[in-house]
């Protein structure tokens, strides 16, 4: 999962900031020695104990977090949490290049549709509306 949406490549890597990387290291810290083949997530369960994590796990993992938040909506998933990051990174003032190589868009005009979104939500006729 690591190595983003629908790739494989090892030689993809993910920037961690500080804020993700702290509660990583305690996870992992509790998980023990691990081997460099180790999967970085591992299922816990009977069937597959110590194997990595499936897509389908993690999407039932988020499924059940979000429910837990009060955000039990069928249009809300794992997917969703790849749309925030890439909206509040935009939001935050990136670049199209910055935002797409974080997304590992190979288009940018995949990217550029969260710009158009943004500038939409922030200059929407909808604004210029006064009673």
């Amino acid at each position: 999962m690591g190595s983003g949406e629908g790739r494989d490549s090892k030689d993809d890597f993910v920037i961690l900031i500080d804020e993700t990387l702290r509660p990583l290291r305690e996870y992992l810290s509790t998980r023990g020695n691990l081997a460099e083949t180790d999967p970085l997530f591992a299922s816990i369960s009977d069937r597959n104990n110590g194997e990595g994590l499936t897509t389908k796990s993690v999407r039932r993992i988020i499924k059940s977090i979000l429910r837990v938040v009060n955000l039990n909506d069928k249009r809300l998933s794992a997917h969703s949490l790849r749309h925030t990051a890439i909206s509040l990174s935009i939001k935050g003032g990136a670049s199209l290049e910055k935002a797409q190589a974080m997304a590992r868009h190979t288009d940018p005009k995949t990217t550029m549709t969260y710009f158009h979104n943004a500038a939409r939500i922030e200059n929407g006729a909808e604004r210029f509306i006064h009673f």
